[in-house]
């Protein structure tokens, strides 16, 4: 498990640094980045990695918690990860989002326990169908 985790972690780190970078070099028009921008990409990187690669497979493969609570603790901290990310990119862009905070977080909420009921159900059928395969044979 923690091998898994750790994995996850470096990889989801990585491939968001690197669509973090890229996105920074098509907006960036000056093509001078200070190096205390390019630690708050780091940053940014370690905390999707934290949250996308430790976080949400660890409550949905290893912990025994109610699934409402992993829908709220999940998107507690998708929430929070986007609005650090947010801040950390641009201080100005986190201002103007600011007085939508809460909008943000009943959206998110919202379309975290929309998308959880579809992928349950979508794993309900398949493990039905496995079910129904290893019966026949």
């Amino acid at each position: 498990m923690i091998k898994e985790l750790t994995q996850n972690f470096f990889q989801t780190s990585f491939l968001s640094l690197i669509w973090v970078m890229v996105i920074t070099s098509m907006s960036n028009t000056d093509n001078l980045i200070y190096y205390n921008y390019f630690w708050r990409l780091i940053l940014i990187s370690i905390l999707f990695g934290l949250s996308f690669g430790v976080l949400y497979p660890y409550l949905w493969k290893y912990s025994t918690t109610k699934s409402n609570f992993n829908v709220i603790v999940c998107s507690t901290d998708n929430t929070i990860i986007i609005l650090c990310s947010i801040y950390l990119y641009s201080p100005h862009l986190f201002n103007q989002i600011s007085p939508y905070l809460f909008a943000l977080l009943v959206i998110n909420l919202i379309l975290h326990y929309v998308i959880f009921k579809l992928y349950s159900d979508y794993l309900n059928q398949k493990y039905i169908m496995e079910i129904q395969n290893r019966k026949r044979l």
